[in-house]
């Protein structure tokens, strides 16, 4: 029995999630090399919550959420802690 999640007909066996808030500048830095070192072999998904950042990291998320280099993006109206974030 194979574990993982099924999205638009591809099994992916690893999902990266992580959230944020007001972390431009960290997440212009480590989500590039997270996505660089993301192994082809290995089918996995990035996720991304912002929690209602207002220093840009939306459209930075956005942006890359179009280029189709993150898998799923979640943005929150507002600050809803890292338990609910998740």
């Amino acid at each position: 029995m194979e574990i993982g999640c099924i999205q638009g007909g591809i099994m992916y066996k690893v999902n990266i999630v992580i959230a944020t808030y007001n972390r431009l500048d960290l997440s212009k830095i480590s989500l590039p090399t997270i996505i660089d070192l993301a192994s082809d072999n290995i089918p996995h998904m990035v996720s991304i919550i912002d929690n209602g950042s207002t220093d840009g990291t939306p459209e930075y998320l956005q942006k890359l959420f179009d280029e189709k280099k993150i898998t799923n993006l979640i943005l929150h109206p507002e600050n809803l802690g890292v338990a609910k974030a998740h």
